[in-house]
């Protein structure tokens, strides 16, 4: 299930009147997926094609080995970057969400066969229906049918870190989208993330292009690369909310981001009165053509 359409999904069964809901998430879902199991399901769709299990088998198994080989290179920091295991898929493969999925395959039919809607977005699924019994009866099933897989999910009332429960009339979030009543936002996470990629992006520009403009090293942080950086980030991730109703929010929010492009301007200018002609061009990011590519000709 797609991002979008499972925040869509989500509204649709509110208003077919879902009253409860169970957020959770599957345990390790990526370590814990045995690939037997997976390759098991597929020799079943296809009994005639052995080469094409053959490739997917050695595909996932090799990305395991390779993984396994950077850990002991690189040290246990590794897995930083990587979720793997001897068994399992590692988090970083791109066939992982394809096994996820033809895995639970069967879970997502199953779940979604009763007065339960059932919405799963790889290892994150929530749980919407008409009471709070029903909603927890139906967590005890989704359990079940994931132990046979050597999975399980976060229970809502141990791991309330990791899953949550309740009414759908109070404020709840499924991923990283703030339901409350009728008003649709991105969660706090999310928003307090793009401001800190914004800042990021600024206190980067800050500390490393008065040395580098100085220095003539060509390849900078400069006023036009910093702020177009921060456009594709905010223009990326506005559009990815692009259904949330909000408008108040994207009002603040605006307001937070230009107070920091204002005093990201006031250190520029304040750095531009330091600076000889050609290192405001680079400040600026418009070329010098003494910067151009060099390789004269020698008679």
């Amino acid at each position: 299930m797609c991002f979008n359409y499972a925040i869509h999904a989500a509204i649709e069964a509110i208003k077919k009147g879902a009253t409860h809901y169970i957020k959770s998430d599957i345990a390790s879902f990526f370590t814990k997926i045995e690939r037997s199991k997976v390759i098991d399901i597929l020799s079943k769709l296809s009994p005639n094609d052995s080469r094409f299990l053959e490739i997917v088998d050695q595909a996932t198994n090799l990305e395991v080995q390779n993984l396994t080989e950077l850990e002991k290179k690189y040290g246990s920091t590794f897995k930083e970057h990587f979720i793997f295991d001897d068994v399992g898929i590692p988090q970083g493969c791109c066939l992982s969400p394809l096994f996820g999925n033809i895995l639970l395959y069967n879970f997502d039919i199953e779940m979604n066969s009763s007065d339960i809607v059932c919405l799963r977005y790889l290892d994150d699924f929530i749980l919407f229906g008409p009471s709070l019994k029903a909603v927890k009866a139906a967590f005890r099933k989704a359990l079940k049918i994931l132990q046979p897989l050597g999975l399980t999910a976060y229970d809502p009332e141990k791991d309330k870190d990791k899953a949550s429960q309740g009414t759908v009339e109070a404020p709840f979030e499924f991923l990283g989208v703030e339901f409350n009543s009728k008003m649709i936002r991105p969660a706090q996470k999310s928003r307090n993330n793009l401001l800190k990629k914004i800042d990021s992006l600024i206190n980067q520009s800050k500390a490393l292009n008065f040395a580098k403009i100085t220095s003539g090293i060509k390849e900078d942080w400069s006023l036009v690369k910093t702020l177009y950086q921060i456009h594709n980030i905010v223009k990326g991730w506005g559009n990815q909310y692009y259904f949330c109703n909000d408008k108040t929010l994207w009002g603040s929010l605006n307001s937070e981001i230009n107070i920091r492009i204002r005093k990201y301007l006031n250190h520029h200018f304040t750095t531009m009165r330091k600076l000889d002609q050609s290192q405001k061009r680079r400040q600026l990011g418009i070329h010098l053509v003494n910067d151009s590519k060099s390789e004269p000709i020698i008679f």
